[in-house]
């Protein structure tokens, strides 16, 4: 039982322990790697082949991608000349029962049905020759890791790996490993440097071994700060015209908060922060009426109490409104795209510690199914993590701009704007942008690095749209269109 730091080398020393303490030693040997998922199985399996090829005169065959049992899942097996194999796996209940033979569980702690596959793989130990290795980074103090982990003693700090082999109850040899400690014993990792990257709870619990309660911060004040604008004074009711807004609703308990931001360039300001407690819900809904003339879209948290606001304010802007049901899957969409886009400082956030404080509640954990949840305490001064949720909506109301049918596009005066001031563009073409001659596998328009093949060998580029084929492509004729006469053929 190992409770390790994150990337210090145990998986690979794991493979090493497979390979030469094991395979190579014991004639028809078997080894069972169960990892967190298909790629990761994939990956160890590849690592011990790397390990194996390190070693003159030691002969293994690598074969990928078999077929497990007639199913779907892949398996990926090593097969050494005296007979023995490893073969690594995505970890399920199923294929924690398929082989008979040595188990590891890699990164337990994030497998989904952890009790399960636990069961299944521990009921394998009948045979004394084989052994079981249960070997993760913690992930919050619940699941079936932090279990065997608080039965031996590892839930609480630091126990050397040097010290002669204790056996625990049932036979276990229990063993810790933080960062400190491996960089003590000669890990080259800057331990500085991975300090200053990451947020006190990452650092707490991915490298210094800790279970922590409730998940980890998910916005660290460092990322809040780096998006603050302190220039920006934010009202409750934002002026201007082109707004996008978020809505998260709430009637008693929390508060319920619309965020309106602008879009300039791929920057988004905040304009405006409504904040409503415990204000009755027409009233809400009449407020909100009064600003969205200068809204071009709103996202609206439709659960619950939600559904009816939402059903309201999209009955008097039809086409304006767009609601958004709160689910684990939904709020991690959201929750990853927002963070990443501070993460670019593409966001200018007030500094107000009502913001600051919603954002700071946010915090995000895995369960013992492996499902992602994100979650935040109540708080009667702060609410909900209600600010940050407005947030997210408004962000989600920015990417998701809406899209005309063809009716509606022409009906909206928006071709014409479309026509003024375009150019003849040829489509598909190679682009003769001279700065992307300096810039290969960029797009030749708006140099993104956000390219990607599509079909007949052209590229296309995700961030400006375009379409073109590379330098030296082989290429049909394509036919000359300006968008004037696209335009007007789709008239």
């Amino acid at each position: 039982m190992i409770v390790k730091a994150t990337q210090i080398g145990i998986s690979t020393a794991t493979a090493g322990w497979a390979i030469f303490k094991r395979c190579l030693r014991i004639p028809n040997h078997l080894v069972i790697i169960l990892s967190r998922s298909e790629r990761q199985s994939l990956e160890l399996a590849r690592k011990c082949k790397t390990l194996v090829g390190a070693y003159e005169g030691v002969v293994a065959q690598l074969t990928e991608n078999r077929q497990f049992q007639k199913t779907e899942k892949k398996q990926h097996e090593i097969e050494f000349p005296n007979g023995a194999r490893i073969i690594a796996l995505a970890a399920n209940p199923d294929t924690a029962r398929g082989y008979t033979g040595d188990i590891v569980l890699d990164e337990f702690a994030f497998h989904q049905d952890a009790e399960e596959i636990y069961k299944a793989a521990y009921g394998r130990m009948t045979n004394p020759g084989y052994l079981m290795r249960v070997i993760s980074t913690p992930n919050g103090a619940q699941g079936k890791f932090f279990e065997l982990a608080k039965q031996l003693g590892l839930d609480g700090g630091f126990r050397p790996r040097r010290q002669p082999v204790k056996l625990e109850p049932d036979g276990w040899s229990a063993h810790w490993t933080d960062v400190h400690l491996a960089v003590k014993e000669g890990f080259p990792v800057d331990i500085a440097g991975l300090r200053a990257g990451c947020d006190e709870d990452t650092w707490l619990q991915e490298y210094g071994c800790n279970f922590l309660a409730g998940g980890w911060q998910f916005i660290p004040w460092e990322l809040y700060e780096a998006n603050v604008d302190a220039s920006l004074v934010v009202p409750e009711e934002p002026e201007g015209k082109g707004l996008f807004a978020g809505w998260d609703v709430a009637r008693s308990r929390d508060l319920s908060v619309v965020w309106f931001g602008e879009q300039v360039g791929d920057i988004t300001w905040t304009r405006g922060i409504l904040v409503m407690a415990k204000v009755p819900t027409p009233d809400q809904t009449a407020r909100v009426a009064r600003i969205m003339p200068r809204v071009h879209r709103l996202c609206i948290d439709k659960t619950g109490m939600g559904l009816p606001i939402f059903e309201t304010m999209d009955r008097m802007f039809p086409g304006k409104v767009e609601g958004i049901g709160f689910s684990q899957a939904t709020k991690e969409i959201m929750a990853t795209k927002v963070k990443r886009r501070m993460e670019e400082r593409r966001c200018r956030l007030p500094n107000d510690q009502t913001v600051w404080q919603s954002f700071r509640s946010v915090r995000k954990s895995t369960t013992a199914l492996g499902q992602v949840r994100f979650d935040a305490a109540h708080d009667e001064k702060y609410g909900h993590a209600d600010h940050w949720w407005a947030f997210c909506l408004a962000e989600s109301a920015v990417s998701e701009q809406p899209r005309f049918g063809l009716l509606e596009y022409f009906q909206s005066g928006a071709a014409a704007q479309e026509l003024e001031g375009l150019e003849r563009v040829q489509i598909g073409r190679t682009f003769a942008n001279p700065a992307s001659v300096q810039a290969p596998g960029k797009c030749p328009e708006c140099l993104s690095s956000l390219v990607s093949p599509i079909a007949g060998g052209q590229m296309r580029c995700a961030q400006c749209g375009i379409q073109y084929w590379p330098p030296n492509a082989m290429r049909p004729k394509a036919p000359v269109f300006s968008r004037r006469e696209m335009l007007q053929k789709l008239r």
